[in-house]
């Protein structure tokens, strides 16, 4: 959603904005997720590899990755498949997202898969990933 922010260097004509973005479990909130230290099988939400710091430490780098600060009513159409089950990313911060883009009267989807733990793509016979697998068909084919 930050294209033109992060990437100023770059002519307006020398790349073409997505149409549409699908996001599946999206890490929307660093900062919250970094509140709440959430889990999935070890992997924690604490862990400052990506922001390399605290909220406390740089919070202009967690205001940079937060992506309900970053929509705006020029995003693209949006898909958003996330799994009920998910204790890595919480749902409700998910759902942020969705009424974000809704109040900005970007087209949006959301899709809850409700028995879908984090990470459910890495196993791609699964049942979820199958579910997941054609509602995105639908979205691009739409």
């Amino acid at each position: 959603y930050s294209w033109n922010d992060l990437f100023p260097w770059y002519e307006q004509n020398s790349y073409t904005k997505p149409k549409k973005v699908i996001t599946l479990f999206p890490a929307v909130d660093i900062e919250t997720l970094w509140e709440r230290d959430t889990e999935f099988y070890g992997i924690k939400s604490r862990d400052t590899e990506y922001i390399w710091g605290t909220p406390q430490e740089y919070p202009e780098r967690y205001e940079r990755v937060n992506t309900i600060i970053l929509a705006d009513k020029n995003a693209p159409e949006t898909l958003i498949i996330h799994g009920w089950s998910d204790t890595l990313i919480p749902s409700d911060t998910v759902l942020a997202l969705n009424k974000k883009l809704t109040q900005l009267w970007v087209s949006n989807t959301l899709k809850i898969i409700p028995v879908a733990q984090h990470g459910y793509t890495y196993f791609t016979g699964s049942f979820v990933f199958q579910i997941s697998r054609g509602i995105m068909k639908e979205f691009l084919n739409n």
